[in-house]
């Protein structure tokens, strides 16, 4: 049997009207090993002897306040609370929103996958620089000349050009060259 309480109600029909009714009752309690009890007062004195503590006899003892009840540095339920406030708007935006988050990744793995062949091709796009490099430097340099050459080219002529007139440096011829050229090219737009 389990340990609790326990009813018996026991009816008997005579053929009358009324049948007879008797209830009883019964409480199983702790099994006899639980009963008897004893205090084994060689480990309770060890536990003192290793924790420090000491053995109480009265119940006025065990009340008593504690010498050193320590004390708390810093109390954690404002932290609790704030990272409460904190997330709760997170995880209801989790549950709210529907996010594509197996597109998201996929991008990502895109994208990091195209860094990885950018930082694996960058030694061969190295060499090849150096190779243009070394076949450009192989050619001689062209000096720049002490003179100024002007190129004339043979151009269309204008419909209706200004008389040009005569310079002597080389300056001024240029700037009427670039002159000419810009109103060339307005005339033909």
């Amino acid at each position: 049997q389990e340990i609790g309480s326990y009813i018996v109600t026991v009816s008997e029909d005579q053929g009358t009207e009324k049948p007879i009714v008797n209830s009883a009752g019964m409480a199983v309690s702790y099994p006899p090993e639980y009963r008897a009890f004893r205090q084994n007062s060689s480990l309770l004195n060890r536990l003192v002897e290793l924790s420090g503590g000491r053995i109480i006899s009265s119940v006025d003892e065990a009340l008593r306040p504690r010498e050193n009840p320590g004390v708390s540095i810093r109390d954690l339920w404002v932290l609790f609370v704030m990272a409460a406030f904190l997330l709760l708007p997170l995880d209801v935006g989790v549950r709210r929103i529907a996010l594509p988050f197996a597109e998201a990744w996929q991008k990502m793995t895109g994208w990091l996958k195209r860094q990885r062949e950018v930082v694996q091709d960058e030694p061969e796009r190295l060499a090849r620089l150096r190779k243009l490099r070394e076949s450009h430097s192989d050619e001689p340099e062209e000096k720049p000349s002490s003179s100024v050459a002007v190129k004339v080219e043979k151009r269309k002529p204008a419909k209706k050009s200004a008389p040009q007139k005569p310079t002597s440096d080389v300056r001024s011829q240029l700037l009427a060259n670039k002159r000419k050229r810009r109103q060339d090219h307005s005339e033909d737009d």
